[in-house]
């Protein structure tokens, strides 16, 4: 099972959800400007269209002053594929990017939900849950 840093701080489950969300769509924000725009804070800037001040908060993990909706906005103009999935418990909440073609597929054991190794879209049918789009969302069939 994922550990929230956020609930075993002492945050309420609500509270520790979103913020877990936020450190995980940051990070990955994070990783995309390292890997895309290495040293150049100003080029990711424009890319993002926010300040580049901005850019430095983000790379250095200081996410306070950015909501989980503004940080799915800078993901959407990053072009990220961003899955969230706040779990059946804030333990499992989580974020993450996927490269074209993949998806994460949450793994069920037990009953409990964890995330499993990002499979392909082709993999899908082999474990059984297909995927339907609709109004811009994905359902994942358990």
């Amino acid at each position: 099972m994922a550990q929230n840093v956020f609930l075993e701080s002492g945050f309420e489950p609500d509270e520790a959800t979103v913020l877990a969300l936020e450190a995980d769509t940051g990070a990955a924000i994070a990783r995309c400007i390292n890997r895309r725009f290495p040293n150049n804070q100003a080029a990711a800037a424009r890319h993002l269209r926010i300040g580049q001040n901005e850019v430095s908060a983000i790379l250095a993990g200081n996410l306070s002053r950015f909501s989980l909706a503004k940080l799915i906005r800078i993901a959407r103009r990053a072009e990220l594929r961003l899955f969230l999935d706040m779990g059946e418990t804030a333990n499992d909440s989580y974020a993450n990017t996927v490269t074209s073609g993949a998806m994460p597929v949450p793994a069920v054991m037990s009953g409990v939900s964890y995330a499993a190794p990002l499979l392909s879209l082709e993999d899908l049918s082999e474990v059984g849950r297909p995927v339907f789009k609709g109004a811009g969302t994905s359902v994942r069939q358990q």
